[in-house]
């Protein structure tokens, strides 16, 4: 594959989210972060709840929004029931996406 800033900025975001810990899935043009903690664990969450940003914020998005189980909404409450920290990010170009 021909490396192109969207490939190169791709893979930059993959590198990162997984040295990070962090899986990365992809649906549509909607690119998902997950990270599982121990339940109930507020300094984790609230470590996460710090560290999700700078990562999506690599990956290339138009008109999108960026939604999950961070603190400022019930998905919080969720994520800190069951341990499971998600974040999306919507408006990925179909290019970005087939670099990861």
């Amino acid at each position: 594959m021909k490396t192109t800033k969207t490939t190169a900025a791709a893979r930059e975001f993959a590198a990162a989210a997984r040295a990070a810990g962090w899986q990365i899935s992809t649906r549509d043009n909607v690119v998902t972060i997950t990270k599982h903690f121990t339940p109930g664990s507020r300094e984790q969450f609230v470590a996460l709840d710090g560290e999700y940003y700078g990562i999506l914020s690599m990956v290339k998005a138009r008109g999108g929004s960026m939604w999950g189980t961070d603190g400022s909404g019930v998905g919080g409450y969720s994520a800190m029931l069951h341990g499971c920290f998600t974040m999306n990010v919507s408006g990925v170009s179909p290019s970005f996406i087939a670099a990861l």
